[in-house]
C-alpha cells in the first residue's frame, strides 16, 4: 500500500471539510493518496457528475451572462488573474482562484463586488456564492463558503458574513455564514491534525468503517480489500442501523457468524419484530455464504427473458455510440429502424441510460431497457469495490486486490462477457 501513499500532504481545499464530516479515512487520503490508487468513475455515475457542471454552465450563461471568468492553466496563472480581476473591480468574477497554492487552495463559484475603498489592499471587497446541483443547502455547502472566506479574507482585508447558494430549482438561497462557523471550526480544528498523520497513524486512530458510502468513494481500494478480510464488519447489513450495531457489539456479536448464533430474543431486546428478525436472518445467511446478499426476498429478476447488450463506441469519438451489440448480432445505431429494437434487453450503466434515451418514446410495452448496475445498487448489498462494470466482475469472481483492482489484467475482456458473467452469478445465487 505504501507505494500509493506520497509523502507530503497536497494543499487543504474546501470539500475537505464536508469529506471530514463523512469519512476521516477519505479526507486524510485526500491529503496523501497516489493519483493510481483512485477509483475510476463508473461511466453512469459521471455521466451524473457532467450534469452537475453543465448545471453550473447554464446557471452562469442565465444569471451572469456578462461576468468575467477566471481561466488558466495552473494555479498561479489563475491566482494572478483573479487578483487582477479583484483590483480591476469586475462586478462578478467566476471561478475565482484563492489560497496560496501550497497550503490552502479553493476556486469560488461566484464573486460579487460589495465594497470599493481606496483603503483596501486591492481597493475592493467581494461577497461569495456557489452553484449546487442539490435540492437544498447542506451544511457542508456552508463550510466550504466559510474556507473560501476565509482564504478571500487574505487577500482583501474584508469579509462578510452573507453569501448565497443557487440550489437545482436554479432558486438563490441567502445563507448567513455565521450560523455553522461552529461546526466549521471544530471541523477544521479535526482536519488538519491528519496532515501530521503517517499511514500506520491512520489506522491506530481511524481504522477502516464500512459506510454505504464506501462503494462509491474514490479511495475505496484503500479500504475494501483489507475491509473483506475481516469478519467484524456488521454496517455492511442494510437492516442493522448504528443502534443496532452498538447494542450487539455489547452482547459481544461482532460480525455475521456470531449473529447467526445469537438467540432471537436478542433481537427483540433491541427492538425487532418477528418478521423484522427473519428478514434480517435471511440477509444476513445469503452475505456469509455468498460474500453478497439480496436487500429483499426476491424470486427472480427474469434474466432468461432479457437480452444482454453493450454498445460500440467510435474509435475517432469515444462518447458516441455506434452500434448495440448482443452474442447473436450487432445492430447499427445510425439511421436503424425501430422494430430492430423491439424486445427486453438488459445492459449495464450507461450503455443502458443511453439506449433508453435512443427508444424514448417509442411503445413501452414493446420496448423495455433494464439497467443491471441500477438492479445491482438498489436490490443487492455487500462489500463491493464500486459498481464500475470490471469491478463487479472482479468481485464475484472473488477476486479483490488493490493489484486486481488498479492494474485491471483483465481490462481487455470484451464487456459483453463481463456482463455475462455478471448476469449468470447473480441467477445463480437467486436459485441457490
Amino acid at each position: 500500500m505504501k507505494e500509493y501513499i506520497k509523502s507530503r500532504p497536497k494543499p487543504t481545499n474546501g470539500h475537505q471539510l464536508g469529506t471530514f464530516l463523512q469519512c476521516k479515512r477519505k479526507a486524510w487520503l485526500n491529503y496523501f493518496g497516489h493519483e493510481a490508487l483512485k477509483a475510476d468513475t463508473p461511466p453512469h455515475q459521471q455521466h451524473l457528475m457532467d450534469e452537475g457542471l453543465r448545471f453550473e454552465d447554464d446557471i452562469f450563461e442565465m444569471y451572469y451572462p456578462e461576468a468575467y471568468e477566471v481561466k488558466g492553466d495552473n494555479f498561479a496563472i489563475r491566482k494572478a488573474l483573479t487578483l487582477d480581476a479583484m483590483r480591476r473591480g469586475e462586478p462578478v468574477i467566476l471561478q475565482a482562484q484563492l489560497g496560496d497554492g501550497t497550503t490552502t487552495v479553493g476556486v469560488a463559484d461566484i464573486l460579487i463586488l460589495e465594497d470599493t475603498d481606496e483603503q483596501l489592499p486591492l481597493g475592493h471587497a467581494y461577497s461569495l456564492g456557489e452553484v449546487k446541483h442539490s435540492a437544498q443547502v447542506a451544511v457542508s455547502h456552508l463550510t466550504q463558503l466559510l474556507w473560501y472566506a476565509s482564504m478571500l479574507a487574505v487577500d482583501q482585508q474584508k469579509t462578510y458574513d452573507h453569501s448565497f447558494v443557487i440550489i437545482k430549482n436554479k432558486e438563490q438561497i441567502k445563507v448567513q455564514l455565521t450560523e455553522v462557523r461552529g461546526i466549521y471550526e471544530e471541523c477544521l480544528e479535526g482536519l488538519l491534525p491528519l496532515r501530521d498523520l503517517s499511514w500506520e497513524e491512520l489506522g491506530e486512530q481511524h481504522p477502516i468503517v464500512y459506510k454505504k458510502s464506501c462503494n462509491k468513494c474514490q479511495w475505496r481500494y484503500a479500504c475494501i480489500p483489507e475491509l473483506m478480510q475481516q469478519e467484524n464488519h456488521l454496517s455492511v447489513i442494510p437492516l442493522l442501523n448504528a443502534h443496532h450495531i452498538m447494542a450487539l457489539k455489547a452482547e459481544n456479536v461482532n460480525g455475521p457468524t456470531a449473529l447467526l448464533q445469537a438467540p432471537a430474543q436478542l433481537f427483540a431486546n433491541i427492538g425487532f419484530s418477528f418478521l423484522e428478525y427473519r428478514r434480517l436472518i435471511f440477509q444476513v445467511q445469503t452475505y456469509h455464504r455468498l460474500g453478497f446478499g439480496f436487500k429483499e426476498k426476491i424470486q427472480s429478476l427474469y434474466f432468461g427473458s432479457l437480452t444482454p447488450f453493450v454498445l460500440d463506441y467510435d474509435d475517432q469519438e469515444p462518447e458516441r455510440p455506434i452500434a448495440l451489440r448482443t452474442a447473436e448480432k450487432t445492430i447499427p445505431l445510425e439511421m436503424t429502424a425501430y422494430p430492430e429494437f423491439v424486445g427486453r434487453w438488459i445492459g449495464y450503466g450507461l450503455d443502458a441510460l443511453r439506449l433508453q434515451q435512443w427508444t424514448k418514446g417509442w411503445s413501452d410495452d414493446q420496448i423495455e431497457v433494464v439497467n443491471l448496475a441500477e438492479v445491482i445498487e438498489k436490490q443487492l448489498f455487500g462489500l463491493f469495490p464500486g459498481y464500475a462494470l470490471n469491478e463487479l466482475y472482479y468481485f464475484f469472481q472473488q477476486q479483490i486486490s488493490i493489484e486486481q483492482l488498479v492494474l485491471d489484467p483483465d481490462k481487455d475482456l470484451d464487456r459483453l462477457e463481463k456482463l455475462n458473467f455478471l448476469i449468470q452469478t447473480i441467477e445463480e445465487a437467486l436459485h441457490d
